[in-house]
């Protein structure tokens, strides 16, 4: 039997999966007052509560396609629904919401470019969306297709619930064509990457970032 054959992963995760606060991507939290936001695969709660606590948020809707995380959502956020979001209309006021937090959630979903155009409609206008997305560009997805290998792991760039993928360019596209103005953009890479990629002026920043961040502003022109 071939080698890849005795590894098997499963699809229900763990639950420290669903437990961690990020931190990472919230270094691009708008400065200006976030009054409600709605977050998309928010786990059990930790980022949304984070974001009452130390960023001035009023209001967290969550929204989870996992039942095992809602209870302990619930204790965190201000609202929580269980909703598949490429299947149910969430019952979420239209034009409601300042900003639409998505933390490594596209990559998972079989539509995302429908997806991202249905939560669009929550935002008010000027309304933000806050994604991070893994990047299929980094370097060591280029090295290990080299190699032949495109192993599938339980968590991280080859998470074997990622049913997308993305590089930065075809995220910006994604957003641009939803209807959305790119605001900013940061590739999370690490010390040694970080280090490398001002040694060498950015020209090849894509292939040291692990995933990207991503401000972008509903576009109303």
């Amino acid at each position: 039997m071939p080698d890849a054959d005795k590894h098997t992963f499963s699809l229900v995760k763990s639950d420290n999966y669903y437990s961690c606060a990020r931190r990472d991507l919230l270094t691009l939290f708008p400065s200006h007052k976030v009054l409600h936001v709605l977050e998309i695969g928010c786990g059990t709660g930790e980022t949304g509560e984070l974001l009452k606590k130390e960023f001035g948020v009023k209001y967290i809707t969550g929204v989870d396609i996992e039942s095992s995380v809602i209870e302990a959502a619930g204790q965190r956020l201000d609202r929580v629904i269980q909703a598949d979001i490429e299947k149910a209309e969430l019952d979420v006021e239209e034009g409601s919401v300042d900003l639409v937090l998505l933390a490594d959630v596209i990559e998972h979903l079989t539509d995302p470019w429908r997806a991202i155009q249905k939560l669009e409609r929550y935002l008010k206008p000027n309304g933000l969306m806050l994604i991070s997305v893994p990047n299929l560009q980094h370097w060591r997805n280029i090295l290990n297709l080299i190699l032949g290998r495109w192993d599938y792991t339980s968590s991280g760039m080859m998470d074997i619930t990622h049913l997308r993928f993305f590089t930065k360019r075809t995220i910006q596209k994604l957003l641009v064509e939803a209807g959305f103005k790119l605001l900013k953009i940061q590739g999370n890479s690490g010390k040694i990457c970080n280090f490398l990629n001002r040694a060498t002026f950015g020209l090849f920043s894509g292939f040291f970032s692990f995933r990207y961040f991503i401000l972008a502003v509903r576009n109303e022109s």
